[in-house]
């Protein structure tokens, strides 16, 4: 049963002048006048409640979560039609489709100092008061919004809930803060296959400066206790509260994700524009070509290889260029050993949740039991397309950039001469790689 009326995604930035004008005119509708007409006769109206119910999506890390924050936020228009109230408020500073700033004020209400760095970061958050003053001032923007709007259902959606919240006081504070607008809240979850979430987990770590290697990625992340995580969120909403989904498509509905979302919370989607995927994961010879790259910028001194010049464009063109490649993969005994190790907890889930499931995550066709290393050839190579679309300045633009033959490459070093140059005194490690690929030695 959807827990909620039909939703619909929604395009455009949120802007405060809509809400006050739609505000101001509620309360000119329903305040009567003085005697001479100019305004209200009422010192202090009533507040206007606004929506009283919110579904939070606890966007867990790698189940889908960009996409459908994606669809929701091209879609807002036709979500307000519809009764949904999704907006990106003025304070975003962080991931333009997503509420961030709701785990700041969970972990404020919670009086703990939020544990992921990149957010503290970007808000500029070293100490509990710092997260207070920026807590304080969303708290503010949001009630505002919420008490203007129209709509009679809030949706939220945060990726960082799923991916910090661990203890029940935590899920207390996310619980206090949201009780101060809303009367009936609800939870929306996503689980994925052990499996699955670590192959896209590897290539999100490597897009965001990781310098592990699939194996050494693998014998940290191999267990991950699905059950341990929803507990504290049991605890303390209780089972009724939260909606359960598997990303398996024999559990969702037409076998499609936003699909699934729009009849779990109750959208209707006939209206609704289709958004493209995104955050697709990399191929295993562009995650290895800057898994090296990684490598090379802390090496160097970096400490966010992200926000260094050479990362200008550079997953869009991964992305764009390398597709085709082959796929992270994990090898049979791999999985296997995934599936054991997070059989008991998978079944707890399952007990709890899907009684009627045999399986919680089905067995599959067998995977390989051998995977070969990604040749330094195939590295090198992509290296050298990165090289030469730098020396074109056409690393930023979308479309025109495709992978080089070895015949073009070769044929035309000299387009390339000024980049390889400095390719050499800033990257020595990718430089070595591409060298042989390319007829050249390093110290030329």
């Amino acid at each position: 049963m959807p827990i909620g009326p039909p939703v619909h995604r929604i395009t455009g930035a949120f802007t405060t002048q809509p809400a006050i004008c739609r505000y101001v005119a509620r309360r000119r509708r329903s305040c009567p006048t003085k005697p001479d007409g100019r305004g209200c006769a009422m010192t202090a109206p009533a507040r206007q409640p606004g929506p009283r119910k919110a579904i939070v999506h606890i966007g867990m890390p790698k189940t889908g979560t960009t996409s459908i924050q994606s669809w929701l936020y091209g879609n807002q228009r036709e979500l307000s039609r519809q009764g949904f109230f999704f907006q990106r408020l003025p304070l975003t500073r962080a991931r333009p489709n997503e509420h961030a700033e709701v785990v700041v004020c969970q972990f404020d209400r919670a009086g703990i100092l939020m544990p992921n760095r990149i957010l503290r970061y970007i808000y500029q958050i070293d100490t509990i008061e710092d997260q207070r003053a920026v807590a304080t001032e969303y708290t503010r923007i949001f009630g505002k919004a919420v008490s203007s709007a129209d709509e009679q259902t809030v949706i939220l959606s945060v990726e960082d809930v799923g991916g910090m919240t661990r203890t029940e006081a935590e899920v207390k504070g996310l619980e206090d803060w949201l009780g101060q607008f809303f009367d009936e809240i609800s939870y929306v979850i996503y689980f994925r296959r052990q499996e699955d979430w670590l192959v896209s987990a590897y290539s999100q770590h490597v897009k965001t400066g990781g310098t592990q290697t699939l194996r050494k990625f693998f014998e940290k992340h191999k267990r991950r206790n699905y059950f341990r995580l929803l507990r504290p969120w049991i605890a303390v909403v209780g089972r009724d509260r939260i909606k359960v989904r598997l990303l398996e498509k024999d559990m969702l509905y037409q076998c499609d994700l936003l699909a699934d979302f729009a009849q779990v919370v109750g959208i209707d989607p006939t209206s609704m524009k289709p958004v493209p995927r995104s955050n697709e994961a990399l191929a295993r010879a562009p995650a290895e070509y800057l898994r090296v790259l990684n490598s090379d910028l802390k090496k160097s001194g970096s400490k966010y290889p992200l926000n260094e010049p050479v990362y200008h464009g550079l997953i869009r063109f991964l992305n764009d260029s390398f597709s085709d490649g082959d796929k992270i993969c994990l090898s049979q005994e791999q999985i296997e050993e995934i599936r054991t190790l997070n059989a008991r907890s998978n079944e707890s889930l399952r007990a709890t949740f899907f009684p009627d499931r045999a399986d919680l995550f089905p067995p599959r066709a067998a995977a390989p039991n051998r995977i070969p290393p990604v040749a330094a050839e195939d590295v090198a190579r992509i290296g050298v397309a990165i090289l030469r679309a730098k020396h074109d300045g056409k690393l930023k633009r979308r479309g025109d950039l495709r992978r080089q033959s070895d015949r073009d490459v070769r044929g035309k070093p000299r387009l390339y001469q000024r980049a390889w140059r400095r390719l050499k005194e800033r990257h020595p490690a990718i430089a070595a790689r591409i060298a042989p690929i390319i007829g050249r030695e390093v110290n030329q």
